[in-house]
C-alpha cells in the first residue's frame, strides 16, 4: 500500500506539471500560431476563439462578477439584451463566434435593428460602463447581427 500510495502521489504531480505547462506555457503561444487564420480560416479561427472563451484560459472572458447570459443571433437578427441602465452601471460583452462584429445600440422599442452603435470585435471580451460605450439615450439595448454567419452575444451586469 504504502508504494501504490507513493505511485499515486508521483503522478499527481506529474499531472499538475503537464498542465501547467499546457495552459501556462503552450497555450499562450496557440492565439499567436492561429491568428493568420483568422482571415485564411475564418471558421477554424472562430471555433479556436469560441473554445478559448468557454475554458476562460484566453481573451480575458473571465465573467467573475458578471450574471451574464446568453444571446444566439442568426445573420441579420436583433435582440434586446435589457432596459437602458444607468450610466455608471458596468457591463459585460463578448461576441462568441462569426468574422463580423455584433453592433450595440440603444433604441425606442425592444424589435428595432441597429444601424449604428458600439461594434463587437469577435473573441474579444469588453467591460465597459454604460456611458463609455458612447451611445445615445434610448429605451433598450439591443444587439443587431449583420454578419452572414449565425452568433452568440454573451452580456450581462456587473453584481
Amino acid at each position: 500500500p504504502q508504494n501504490e500510495k507513493a505511485i499515486s502521489k508521483a503522478a499527481g504531480q506529474e499531472r499538475d506539471r503537464v498542465m501547467v505547462v499546457c495552459f501556462d506555457k503552450t497555450l499562450v503561444h496557440f492565439d499567436g500560431y492561429l491568428l493568420p487564420y483568422k482571415y485564411t480560416n475564418a471558421v477554424l479561427y472562430s471555433r479556436y476563439s469560441s473554445a478559448r472563451a468557454i475554458d476562460n484560459s484566453g481573451g480575458g472572458a473571465d465573467t467573475n462578477g458578471y450574471d451574464v447570459h446568453n444571446y444566439p443571433l442568426a445573420p441579420g437578427a436583433s435582440v434586446s439584451f435589457m432596459a437602458q441602465v444607468a450610466g455608471v452601471q458596468q457591463l459585460y460583452f463578448r461576441q462568441l463566434g462569426g468574422t463580423v462584429g455584433v453592433i450595440i445600440c440603444t433604441a425606442a422599442a425592444q424589435a428595432d435593428a441597429c444601424a449604428a452603435g458600439f461594434v463587437l470585435v469577435p473573441a474579444v471580451t469588453v467591460k465597459k460602463t454604460f456611458d463609455e460605450l458612447g451611445l445615445a439615450a434610448g429605451n433598450y439595448i439591443n444587439f443587431t447581427n449583420p454578419g452572414s454567419e449565425t452568433v452568440t452575444v454573451r452580456a450581462g451586469l456587473k453584481t
